[in-house]
């Protein structure tokens, strides 16, 4: 049976809502540009020298070697630092760190859980805004991380420590926590997982190890928590 006129029209009238929502969504998205930097993107072997980068909500939108228009953006100028991706540990246990066995082994979760939120903001401050946990009660506090209540990196939580299953590994395919865009790589539609470091990281990688120092601004999700420019 053919949908009738009326039904067709009310079709057509609630899609080009959704298409008006989106379309208002991204504008109301808010834009960082940082400009004047040399961009390591992770990928390459050479820095893009003299590059701008545009930051919209949570996403890179565009990397130039060019000047970008961005009328309203926050404007940050690099100072011709390197910009890079954000660092990622990949082995990482959110619940254990700074938890003395006598807190794991009694089976405390409030005093674990507190323990965990400020050495969360700790592993991002150093520069670390994505974790893989490989085993622990992880997921609660990888919410609150992602909904803005406390600061964090990213967390791909794998669950308990012995999982029949193995859901550390689904969750490097479809199960994987964050679908919008790549991590670790500057690039357009990648996640905003942001450092601004004074020196040349490819050069000498021991501006790596001492990040109070030498990370002058780090963002994790389009958010920047450290900023001393």
């Amino acid at each position: 049976m053919e949908p009738s006129v009326p039904a067709l029209l009310t079709r057509l009238a609630a899609l080009a809502l959704c298409v008006s929502m989106t379309a208002v969504k991204a504008q109301d998205a808010p834009q960082t540009l940082i400009t004047n930097v040399h961009v390591f993107d992770g990928v390459g072997e050479q820095r893009i020298e003299n590059a701008n980068v545009l930051i919209e909500g949570n996403l890179i939108k565009t990397v130039s070697t060019d000047p970008i228009e961005a009328d309203g953006a926050t404007v940050i100028d690099g100072g011709g630092r390197t910009l890079m991706p954000g660092l990622i540990d990949a082995h990482w246990h959110t619940m254990y760190i700074g938890t003395p066995l006598e807190a794991l082994a009694n089976g405390d979760m409030v005093e674990v859980a507190a323990r965990a939120v400020p050495k969360a903001e700790a592993v991002l401050m150093r520069g670390f805004t994505t974790v893989r946990d490989m085993g622990g009660a992880a997921k609660s506090l990888k919410t609150i991380i992602d909904e803005g209540v406390v600061p964090g990196p990213r967390i791909l939580p794998s669950g308990p420590p012995i999982s029949q299953t193995s859901e550390l590994l689904e969750l490097s395919g479809p199960r994987h926590p964050y679908h919008e865009g790549p991590l670790g790589v500057i690039a357009e539609g990648a996640y905003a997982e942001l450092i601004l470091l004074d020196g040349n990281p490819l050069e000498d990688l021991d501006l790596v190890a001492d990040p109070d120092a030498n990370f002058d601004l780090i963002m994790t999700d389009g958010v920047i928590y450290k900023n001393t420019l």
